[in-house]
């Protein structure tokens, strides 16, 4: 599963304290490890909508980096790595790019299942639980034979802040579902927060 796709279905409870404060909006030069920053501490915890009556919380966290290459792991125990090149931000356990420079409306690169991913808005404006963040990126991963799509919005400093999976059904009952996580909180390393 895509590291963006998030763990979706996993119960978790979290004491993760008040919404952030922080606003992102245009301050230099975009670029992917300005959209991802991933630094040693570095958490990000989403509320999670399943389209069900059983919402949930989902944690990603940095859990290794040495040099440019940088290891994060899900609280569904999925470990994916990242090498933070003079290009992009490389997912270098499954040979795809998770963003690719230069980071413009139009710039596209080959995804995970057959799927290409295209940046498609660089003024994104979101808000979820964690704040208002502004001149956000957009990045849409379609096609393939999975049936799946993704939404990830990045922002400045932050990451993604939102991620929208829909999911074509191929059943009697036809149709799609769709799971969205919006950032709760985004915590670098300097802040408190505690899992129970």
């Amino acid at each position: 599963m895509n590291a963006r796709c998030l763990p979706l279905l996993l119960p978790l409870v979290l004491v993760a304290g008040c919404p952030s404060a922080r606003t992102a909006g245009p301050v230099g030069p975009l670029t992917a490890q300005v959209l991802y920053p991933m630094g040693d501490g570095y958490t990000w915890t989403y509320d999670i909508d399943t389209e069900t009556e059983v919402n949930n919380l989902g944690i990603t966290r940095v859990t290794r980096v040495a040099g440019d290459t940088v290891e994060v792991t899900t609280d569904a125990g999925e470990t994916h790595v990242y090498e933070r090149r003079v290009d992009g931000i490389y997912r270098s356990d499954a040979g795809v790019w998770l963003l690719r420079e230069p980071i413009a409306v139009g710039t596209e690169w080959p995804s995970l299942a057959g799927r290409t991913a295209r940046i498609t808005s660089v003024t994104e404006t979101v808000d979820v639980f964690a704040g208002h963040y502004g001149g956000c990126v957009e990045v849409r991963e379609e096609g393939g034979d999975s049936g799946r799509a993704i939404r990830t919005v990045y922002c400045r400093d932050v990451g993604p802040v939102l991620i929208e999976v829909s999911q074509s059904l191929v059943s009697a009952m036809a149709g799609s579902v769709t799971v969205t996580g919006r950032l709760r909180d985004f915590n670098d390393g300097g802040a408190d927060w505690t899992e129970e």
